[in-house]
């Protein structure tokens, strides 16, 4: 399976970065504990929604932080912060913004687990998700989905969703507390094909978010109703299928 790099286009097209006709996607596979302990499921997954990203008909700038990366490709707070601060700066057609990682509840309030916590001071490896909202609201002109995966219970989704929520109409936002791969699946068949908005023939935030609301049991949502293109699918065939039947973990959707 080919790699997503940290920065990756769709096409081999040549993009200028002033023009708003690039998606802007950041995939962060943060720290977790259940994923510290064995072999990361969770990062095939942040490939494969790369892979589905470029192979829209459109470019997209893609950036993913993972703890295999080099120093400036981690998800350490600096990191994160840096990186979604640019991208809500930055022209774009559409912005995706995953993250799949533990929270944690800091001086700061409710917070994404960037890395393990030294010394006690668990301000210094996350990022708190009103700062997050915060940032988020500056891009309200946008079409936009922000996904969080995490493990937790329905209750932790809805108080995250409070702290998260923009109620602007461009936003998609999921938090999600099942299974974070079962969540992170999903996004990738949503993307590939099964979210497309009957009205537009693309994906949009209005019909990511119903297909995800159907298809994740536990996902907190804040909808959206736009019906502007996040991604427009090619219809090419899908790499990953294959292996995942294999694996007998293909689910169907109620």
């Amino acid at each position: 399976m080919a790699p997503v790099f940290p920065w990756s286009y769709a096409g081999g097209v040549e993009v200028n970065e002033r023009e708003a006709t690039v998606g802007d996607a950041l995939l962060v596979a943060g720290y977790d504990t259940a994923a510290g302990n064995a072999e990361d499921l969770r990062l095939p997954l942040i490939t494969q929604l790369g892979e589905a990203l470029l192979a829209s008909t459109t470019p997209w700038r893609i950036r993913r932080l993972a703890a295999q990366g080099s120093e400036r490709d981690i998800p350490s707070r600096a990191n994160v912060r840096r990186e979604l601060d640019a991208l809500v700066q930055r022209p774009a057609a559409a912005r995706l913004v995953v993250v799949a990682a533990a929270m944690i509840r800091t001086v700061e309030g409710l917070a994404v687990v960037c890395a393990p916590t030294l010394g006690g001071f668990a301000e210094d490896a996350s990022v708190p998700l009103d700062w997050f909202a915060r940032h988020l609201r500056r891009a309200d002109a946008v079409p936009t989905a922000v996904v969080i995966a995490m493990s937790g219970s329905p209750d932790d989704a809805n108080a995250q969703l409070d702290v998260l929520g923009t109620a602007v109409s461009e936003h998609l936002i999921v938090v999600d507390t099942g299974e974070p791969t079962t969540t992170l699946r999903g996004l990738i068949d949503g993307l590939w094909s099964e979210a497309i908005d009957l009205a537009t023939g693309t994906v949009t935030p209005r019909s990511l978010g119903s297909y995800l609301h159907r298809r994740l049991r536990n996902a907190a949502i804040q909808p959206s109703d736009s019906i502007r293109t996040l991604l427009a699918p090619r219809g090419l065939a899908r790499a990953d299928l294959e292996p995942r039947a294999n694996k007998g973990d293909r689910k169907s959707v109620v």
